[in-house]
Order: C-alpha cells, then sequence, then structure tokens
C-alpha cells in the first residue's frame, strides 16, 4: 500500500470519528450519560461486593461450622482422654493394690517349700522380734517351721530359706543363709536324724560325723557351750571350693533319737550367723 493510499485512509477513519463526537451544545446529555455510568458501575461494585460478601458469609459459616465440629470432636476427645486416664489410674491403683498385697503374701506367708512341714500348732505363723546381728539389735519377721518327723517346730528369719530331706537315708531340715550375698550351699544350721542303718547311739553318731569330715578336720571341744542338750561337740575347719569353712557340731539325743546340728559359715559371716542361729535355737519347742 502506497502512502497516499494510507494517508486517504488514515483521513476517512479522522472524519468518521469527527461525526461521531457529540455537540459541545449537548452538555447536559453528556453530564447525564456520565451520571448513569457512575451510578451503574457503583451498582455493579455493590452488587459485586454483595456477592463476596454472600460467598465470603457462607465461607464463614461453613467455617465456624466445621470449627464447632472439630470443638466438639476434640472435645469429646479430650474427655475420653480424661475418663481412660481416670480409668487408667483406677485400674492402676488397684493393680498396685492388688500388687501390695501379693507382695504381702509372700512376704509374710512361709514359702511354699515349707509348707508341707507345717502341722496344726497353736503358735503364730509369722512374728516380728528383735535379734542381735553383730552387736546391733535388729528387728526382723520370723516365720513358724514345724517337722512332724524330726519331732520340733521353730521360728527361723526371712533372710534364711528352708531345705527339707526326707528320704530312707536322710532326714534333715536345714535353713540356708539368704543374706549379704551368701552362697547357701556353705553357710547353713543343718538339724538331721541319723540314719536308720547305723546303731542308734551317740557313739556311733561320733563315728559317722568323723568318717564324713576327717578326724583331722574336727576337734572335739571340752565344754559343750553350744547347745544345751549337746553329749558330743566338735569345731571345724574345712575347704570347699577354696573357701575355709568354720563351723561346729552338735550330738544329741532327744526322745530316743540321735540328731546332728551342724552349724558351717564362711568367716565373714559368721557375727551374723550367730545371731540367727541362737535366735532358731531358742526358739525350739520339741512336739511331746
Amino acid at each position: 500500500m502506497s502512502d497516499e493510499q494510507q494517508f486517504e485512509k488514515r483521513m476517512k477513519k479522522l472524519k468518521s470519528s469527527y461525526h461521531e463526537m457529540p455537540s459541545f451544545s449537548s452538555i447536559d446529555k453528556i453530564t447525564k450519560e456520565i451520571a448513569e455510568k457512575e451510578t451503574m458501575e457503583s451498582i455493579h461494585k455493590i452488587s459485586h461486593k454483595k456477592k463476596w460478601f454472600r460467598i465470603g458469609g457462607t465461607a464463614a459459616a461453613i467455617c465456624i461450622g466445621v470449627l464447632l465440629i472439630m470443638n466438639t470432636m476434640f472435645s469429646n476427645t479430650d474427655q475420653f482422654a480424661n475418663e481412660s486416664l481416670e480409668w487408667t489410674e483406677e485400674e492402676a491403683a488397684s493393680q498396685k493394690n492388688e500388687a501390695k498385697e501379693n507382695t504381702m503374701q509372700t512376704e509374710l506367708a512361709p514359702p511354699k517349700a515349707h509348707q508341707y512341714d507345717i502341722a496344726e500348732t497353736d503358735r503364730p505363723l509369722i512374728k516380728v522380734d528383735t535379734i542381735q546381728i553383730e552387736g546391733i539389735p535388729e528387728q526382723k519377721t520370723f516365720h513358724l517351721y514345724k517337722n512332724e518327723e524330726l519331732g520340733f517346730s521353730t521360728y527361723y528369719p526371712d533372710d534364711m530359706i528352708v531345705g527339707v530331706e526326707s528320704t530312707e537315708q536322710e532326714k534333715s531340715v536345714t535353713f540356708f543363709a539368704d543374706f549379704n550375698e551368701v552362697s547357701q550351699k556353705n553357710t547353713f544350721i543343718r538339724f538331721q536324724l541319723l540314719p536308720n542303718h547305723l546303731e542308734p547311739s551317740i557313739e556311733s553318731a561320733a563315728n559317722y560325723v568323723e568318717a564324713a569330715y576327717g578326724s583331722s578336720q574336727l576337734t572335739k571341744k571340752p565344754q559343750h557351750d553350744e547347745f544345751y542338750l549337746s553329749e558330743i561337740e566338735y569345731e571345724f575347719t574345712t575347704r570347699q571350693a577354696n573357701k575355709v569353712i568354720n563351723g561346729w557340731i552338735s550330738l544329741f539325743t532327744h526322745h530316743n533319737q540321735i540328731y546332728i546340728l551342724t552349724v558351717q559359715y564362711v568367716p565373714e559371716v559368721g557375727e551374723a550367723l550367730e545371731g540367727r542361729t541362737n535366735y532358731i535355737l531358742n526358739q525350739m519347742v520339741w512336739e511331746e
């Protein structure tokens, strides 16, 4: 397209625009159109705002509803949690009381191994008393033990364990140490009947003991000061598993039966065992 053609085209557009322009004398019309236009824009804006208000209000209502539902859910959850916690605490308290009762039963009831040997008696099954442990008074709980084959009952402290043998070859009861981390097998107090196949005499019991320990390890005591029924008493020192073991043995007769009482211990707990031994021996009651 040539420059002249472009110029003519522009002139036509300009002339057309000129004829479309309103007359300056139509001021009222122009003002009215402007006012109407502004009014329509205002209405449009207000309508737009109301629309957003409606949308916003609806959204807000939905959000509030959701929050209320969530709050109710969390409230119920908290209530359930609190109820669960309270139930758990109550259950824990119940379990604790039950455990305490079981513990008391464990602490106070004689061990199952002993119940077989406890016969009916007027003596209380449990009592609390004070004994001298290495020169210091100490309160302890004591359990009743009764053995009909050996013919006596006595009390032993709760830090000792009872072992029983009842066979044709041996009838005995042994109170093993269970304190100061002492090995039970080498610290104990044992009452034993002379085996049935041996002649029922003190001399026979002495031969039996000397053969078991070896006469070189035993020293016969000139005085019987360990047990009030003693007819013969020995002191001994031996070794077991590279440990020095000390002790004493009493042979005595009661109700036509020959008894061997053995007390042995590792040296470091000799005094601790002595107080317990004295109590067991002093609490002995013979069955008539």
